[in-house]
Order: C-alpha cells, then structure tokens, then sequence
C-alpha cells in the first residue's frame, strides 16, 4: 500500500510540475468517450480536479481528471510546457522516482513514439502485492498531456499511447 500511495505521489508530484492552461477539469474528463475508457478497464466517470502551483490562490494549476480501473486508477493531466523544458526533462523527472525501485529489481520497459514517451514499470516476481505503472508523456499543442496508470494488472503501453492520443485530438 505504501508503493501504491508513493507512486501516486509521484503523479502529483509531476502533475504540479506543469503550468496552467485554459483546459478545464471537466474537458478532460468529457475528451475520453467511455469506449476509450472501456479499452483499458476504466470504470465509472471521471473525478476532475486541479492541481495548484504553488501556495499563491492566484498561482497557475495542472488540470487533471482520474478514472478507477478494477485494480488501480488511471489520471490524465494537462499543463502548459514550462519554458525551456524538453520531453527528455520531463520524462525523466517523471520517471526519477522510480530509480530506487530499478535497484530493488523492478524492470523498466520505454517506448518511444514521434510525438510521445512511454514506460511501463514492474516490480519484482517477489512483490506481487506491487502495482505496476504504465506513465506517457506528450507535448502538444504547447501543452505538456500525460497519463499515468497504478495497477496490479500491467497496462500495455500502447494502450496508454491510444488512450493519450484521444485526449490530445480533444485539446483545444
């Protein structure tokens, strides 16, 4: 459980990182059709939220909207690309956390497509009360869109990939 609450932090964490854009909470949670949803287990409506930048109330937010899965969750985010970031810089900033996991025997698989980048994190046959991650990341449209899964069952990452995708088509 432990796992599970440190790697959601990890989405938080990174989902903070990004800049505010005029993208609504509920945009994103009405961009995904329910037969998107349905093609990676996503049950229910989404629970829109947003993330504030700072402790100032007038502080830029991350949009974001989180759907269950029958054993993890799913949240997608949109923020403004923050000036001077590169998708290398933040794929990596994503992934950071997990680098004491990598040391614990978990694996890492990457995916790299012309417009996105993608893991898929495992843990150890030893740990099988661990969830795995699948996180991608996408600049589009001068936004920073990213979808990250916590599940006991693995999701491929190229479902994640079809899933951002449709989201970014939605992007105003």
């Amino acid at each position: 459980m432990r796992r599970i609450g440190m790697l959601l932090l990890t989405l938080l964490i990174f989902a903070a990182a990004t800049a505010w854009t005029q993208v609504k909470p509920e945009q994103i949670c009405s961009s995904l059709t329910a037969s998107d949803l349905s093609a990676i287990g996503a049950t229910g409506p989404g629970v829109p939220a947003e993330m504030s930048m700072s402790k100032d109330p007038k502080a830029e937010t991350t949009k974001m909207c989180s759907w269950r899965m029958p054993s993890g969750g799913i949240h997608v985010s949109v923020g403004k690309m923050p000036p001077g970031m590169t998708m290398d810089i933040l794929m990596a900033e994503m992934t950071k956390p997990y680098t004491k996991l990598k040391a614990q025997g978990w694996t890492e698989q990457k995916k790299d497509f012309s417009n996105m980048k993608c893991s898929l994190f495992t843990p150890p046959a030893a740990q099988h009360d661990s969830p795995t991650t699948t996180n991608c990341i996408a600049e589009a449209k001068g936004m920073i869109v990213t979808a990250a899964t916590v599940s006991k069952i693995p999701l491929a990452i190229d479902k994640v990939k079809v899933l951002l995708d449709s989201a970014i088509a939605h992007l105003p």
